[in-house]
C-alpha cells in the first residue's frame, strides 16, 4: 500500500489468513538526523593528582525559624544638650562632696575643742570640790554725814516716822535680836517708800548689847539702784537714814520683804553666835569684835560672822550658816 502523508501503514486486518507474495521493499525515506559520532572509550590511564584537593561537600544546616526580638525597653528622651548637662550633675556632685568634707573637718575640730573644755571643765569642779569658796556678800560704803555747825548743814536726811507709823523699840537687854525687828524696820521703810525692799540685814558690836546697832538695808523698788537703810540700837527709836550709799556688787540682790512677811527668817543671830563659838577652834574668837550680816542668796537665807581680832595684824575669821538648816556653810581657817 502506498505511504500516506503521515507516514504511516495501514493495520492488517485480522480476518482470514492470506497469503500474499513478499511485498517490496517500501523506499524508507532517508533520516535527516545527523549520525551521533561514538564517544571513544577512555584508555585506562592514571589522571595526576591535582596540586589542590577538591574541596569536601559542604552541607547546610537545616533552616532554623527567625525567633521575633524582643522589645527594648523604652529609653527616656535625652535633652538637648546632653553633655553640658551631665557636666553641671558632675560639678553640682564635687560641691556637695567640698561642703561635706569641709563640714566633716569643722565639726571634727569643733568636737575636739569640746573635748579639752569638758577636761577643763570636769578639772575646775575636781578642784572645786576640794576648794569651799564663801558666798559672796555686798560691800557697804556709806559717805560719813559731817558733824552740823552754825556755818555748814547735814548732807543727811534724816526722816522719822509719821505719828501714825510710830513704832516703839522693845529691845531685849541681853544681845540684840535684828531678826525679831526686822517686821518694824519694814513698816518704817514702807512708811518711807511704798515699794521699798529689804535686802540685807546688818549689826555691828553683835557681842555688846550697849553698843550694838543694827541698819537694815532697803533698795528703793524692785530695779532702783538707791539705797536707805533703817536704823535700830537700844538708845533711841527706828530712824530713816537716806544719803550716799553704795552697795556693791548689787546683782539682783533678792529681797527678804517675802521672808520678813511669811516670819521665815530662821535662825536668830543670838543662837547663830552660840554655833560659831562652839566650832571656832582659835583663841582669837574669845576676844574679837563680831560683826553680822544677814542676806539671802538664791533659795537659802544665811548669816555671815565676822571676827575682828583685837590684834589687827591678824586676819578676820569668817563663818557661814544656813539660818533655816544650821549647817555651816563655809568657815575660814580657825573654825
Amino acid at each position: 500500500m502506498p505511504n500516506d502523508d503521515l507516514d504511516q501503514f495501514p493495520t492488517p486486518s485480522d480476518s482470514a489468513p492470506m497469503s500474499a507474495p513478499p511485498a517490496e521493499p517500501t523506499p524508507i525515506k532517508p533520516d535527516i538526523t545527523p549520525p551521533i559520532e561514538p564517544t571513544p572509550t577512555p584508555e585506562n590511564t592514571f589522571e595526576e593528582t591535582p596540586d589542590v584537593l577538591p574541596a569536601e561537600p559542604v552541607y547546610s544546616a537545616p533552616a532554623v525559624p527567625e525567633v521575633p526580638p524582643e522589645p527594648a525597653p523604652a529609653t527616656i528622651p535625652t535633652p538637648k544638650g546632653g553633655s553640658s548637662f551631665g557636666s553641671l550633675i558632675a560639678i553640682v556632685l564635687l560641691l556637695i562632696s567640698g561642703v561635706a568634707l569641709a563640714v566633716t573637718v569643722f565639726l571634727f575640730s569643733q568636737t575636739k575643742q569640746l573635748k579639752q573644755q569638758l577636761s577643763e571643765v570636769t578639772q575646775t569642779l575636781e578642784q572645786q570640790r576640794t576648794t569651799i569658796t564663801p558666798t559672796p556678800t555686798p560691800t557697804i560704803i556709806e559717805f560719813p554725814t559731817a558733824t552740823p555747825t552754825p556755818d555748814s548743814t547735814e548732807s543727811a536726811v534724816m526722816i522719822l516716822p509719821t505719828p501714825t507709823a510710830t513704832i516703839s523699840a522693845d529691845l531685849p537687854t541681853s544681845l540684840l535680836q535684828p531678826l525679831a525687828d526686822a517686821t518694824k524696820a519694814l513698816k518704817v521703810a514702807i512708811n518711807h517708800l511704798p515699794n521699798a525692799q529689804l535686802i540685807i540685814i546688818k549689826t555691828e558690836n553683835a557681842t555688846s548689847p550697849t553698843l550694838a546697832t543694827t541698819k537694815y538695808f532697803f533698795r528703793q523698788d524692785l530695779t532702783t539702784k538707791k539705797y536707805f537703810y533703817v536704823l535700830i540700837s537700844n538708845t533711841q527709836e527706828p530712824e530713816v537714814v537716806d544719803r550716799a550709799i553704795y552697795v556693791t556688787p548689787d546683782n539682783n540682790i533678792p529681797s527678804l520683804n517675802d521672808v520678813v512677811l511669811g516670819n521665815a527668817l530662821g535662825l536668830e543671830l543670838e543662837e547663830a553666835l552660840k554655833i560659831a563659838n562652839q566650832a571656832c577652834t582659835s583663841q582669837l574668837c574669845s576676844t574679837a569684835v563680831v560683826k553680822a550680816q544677814y542676806i539671802k542668796s538664791g533659795q537659802n537665807t544665811i548669816w555671815q560672822l565676822t571676827f575682828n581680832p583685837a590684834d589687827t595684824s591678824q586676819a578676820p575669821l569668817i563663818i557661814q550658816l544656813n539660818s533655816q538648816t544650821k549647817e555651816i556653810i563655809y568657815h575660814s581657817t580657825g573654825f
